[in-house]
């Protein structure tokens, strides 16, 4: 507004040194008859910078100032006409530089100001002249004057009537940037609060999100950590499993060893067994072999005593008394010796006695080995077994 207020301001009115030279022109040249037009002149003037200054107070006091303010913040620059801002704007260094912040660019304003300069150095010149011709000729030229002075009037009107149009213009065009301004300060807010809103939203989803995402995490370490004490405990047990199973391993070698070793002992022992039942085999047919030449040495001893026999009868009854188990011919034997008690040899018949008996538990004490002997061997292969 400032630069804007400095460069209209001499356009709509004259510098003092003007209006003195104006001042005497006028009265050097119109004498009386110039006066009134000197006036009007001044009073037009006057007029137009009240009305140009109250246009421009009344701009600066416009309703929107927060507007303004932003307008002023704003960059401004002026381009002589649309090619120049064209090219201005074509540039994508200078597009992305201006699309950061707001900037207003005026076209035309120089120029409008270079006429409105020019036209202010001609009613300049123009007052020169008319000053230094009136001080050489006043009267003669009064009625050229008079004509050449309307001429400039209307010039001066017109170029003050520009002037005025276009300030007019100017205020124009910043009502519509106040306007434009205003609405692109609305619609940023507007989208501000609409991106808040969003951002807010958004942000209570992710918090939503973040506190599930956490409560999910909590749950799985826990499924986690129990898992891994699940798995602790498995790996303890399996640890115990493969030591029960080792051993096992090695008690069932110890076992299959104890197997071997009474498979060993087993088959020397049936070989043992073995030599001692051929052993008492053998004994027993000795034994029974004994047994029969006693039977026979009796039997012949029995016929060469058999009438001594007949004599005496507790010998049958000694004969019933004979263990069932034995034969005649031991019942015999055993009857000699009672019958030939008294007349026969008692140390023979005694010893026939004595070696009968011995004879019999000797049979027995073998018949019981060889009984022990084949149940060993039929049931000492499920000794040891587990």
């Amino acid at each position: 507004m400032s630069v804007r207020d400095s460069e209209s301001t001499p356009g709509l009115g004259l510098p003092e040194s003007e209006c003195s030279q104006v001042q005497a022109a006028l009265t050097a040249h119109a004498h009386s008859s110039l006066a009134w037009r000197k006036e009007q002149t001044r009073d037009e003037l006057e007029k137009i910078k009240r009305r140009v200054q109250h246009t421009v107070q009344a701009f600066e006091l416009s309703s929107n100032r927060p507007s303004l303010e932003s307008l002023q913040q704003a960059n401004m620059q002026f381009v002589e006409d649309m090619a120049h801002l064209e090219v201005i704007v074509g540039d994508h260094v200078n597009k992305k530089k201006y699309q950061q912040q707001m900037t207003v660019f005026i076209v035309g304003y120089q120029q409008l100001c270079g006429e409105r300069k020019h036209i202010l150095s001609q009613l300049n010149e123009f007052f020169i002249q008319n000053a230094k011709l009136g001080e050489e000729d006043s009267i003669s030229t009064c009625e050229d004057m008079d004509i050449e002075l309307d001429d400039v009037a209307m010039q001066v009107k017109d170029a003050l009537s520009a002037a005025e149009r276009a300030t007019l213009r100017l205020a124009e065009i910043s009502q519509e940037i106040i306007s434009y301004m205003s609405s692109t300060a609305i619609s940023n807010t507007q989208k501000s609060v609409l991106c808040l809103s969003l951002l807010c939203r958004s942000r209570s989803r992710l918090d939503k999100a973040v506190n599930q995402s956490r409560e999910d995490i909590l749950q799985l370490t826990g499924k986690l950590l129990q898992t891994q004490a699940d798995l602790e405990y498995k790996d303890e047990r399996l640890k115990e499993l493969l030591k029960q199973n080792e051993a096992k391993f090695l008690e069932s070698q110890y076992f299959r060893s104890q197997l071997e070793t009474t498979k060993i002992t087993l088959s020397s022992v049936q070989q043992e067994l073995g030599l001692q039942i051929s052993m008492r085999e053998a004994e027993v047919r000795r034994q029974a072999a004994r047994i029969t030449e006693l039977e026979r040495e009796l039997q012949e001893r029995g016929v060469n005593q058999g009438s001594v026999q007949e004599i005496q009868p507790p010998a049958s009854q000694d004969s019933e008394c004979v263990q069932p188990g034995t034969s005649a011919s031991e019942a015999a034997a055993m009857e000699e010796p009672q019958g030939q008690r008294g007349e026969g040899d008692p140390g023979s018949r005694v010893d026939i006695e004595d070696l009968k008996e011995n004879s019999q538990l000797r049979i027995t004490e073998l018949q019981r080995g060889n009984m022990v002997s084949t149940y060993c061997m039929s049931g000492v292969g499920f000794i040891g077994l587990p």
